[in-house]
């Protein structure tokens, strides 16, 4: 287990805590990681979800249906254990069969494998999760968090796009 990556992760996951979370913020999120998809020619599927439904969904011609099971199994995870699966597969080591081995969960519906965010309310705690699948692991992973952090930090953004 390395502390200083999953340290990281932690303090990743504490910097995209939302003060608000609706339709629009999904969508806008959404459009943002889709419209990359779409212009960089991605495979790439985009699920996001809170209060138990789907908000989001986006699925790039390139994409396969197992795209489509990655991103929701790694939903479940990020539901289950309120942290992204980034710090996930971290925790384990990357080794999935403790997922089944200490967890008792069904590999067919989790995955310990980056590329899914959870979504967390200031106060509240994980109400959803941003799912990226379709690329290397951490490369959905960074897809995600930029989602995320475009809708949090704009000005952030315009800072980055002026340099």
């Amino acid at each position: 287990m390395n502390e200083k990556e999953m340290n990281e992760a932690l303090e990743e996951e504490s910097q995209l805590e939302f003060n608000r979370f609706d339709a629009g913020a999904a969508y806008q999120i959404g459009q943002y990681i889709s419209g990359l998809a779409i212009s960089r020619n991605l495979k790439l599927v985009v699920d996001i979800s809170a209060f138990g439904k789907t908000l989001y969904h986006f699925s790039s011609d390139l994409a396969i249906p197992d795209n489509e099971h990655w991103a929701q199994r790694k939903k479940n995870t990020v539901m289950m254990f309120s942290h992204s699966t980034r710090y996930m597969a971290l925790k384990l080591d990357d080794n999935q069969s403790l997922l089944a081995d200490k967890y008792g969960l069904d590999p067919a519906e989790y995955a310990a494998v980056p590329g899914a965010v959870p979504i967390r309310l200031k106060n509240q705690g994980v109400i959803g999760a941003v799912a990226v699948s379709g690329m290397k692991p951490m490369e959905d992973h960074q897809m995600a968090v930029s989602g995320i952090r475009r809708f949090l930090y704009p000005d952030e953004q315009n800072l980055n796009s002026a340099a």
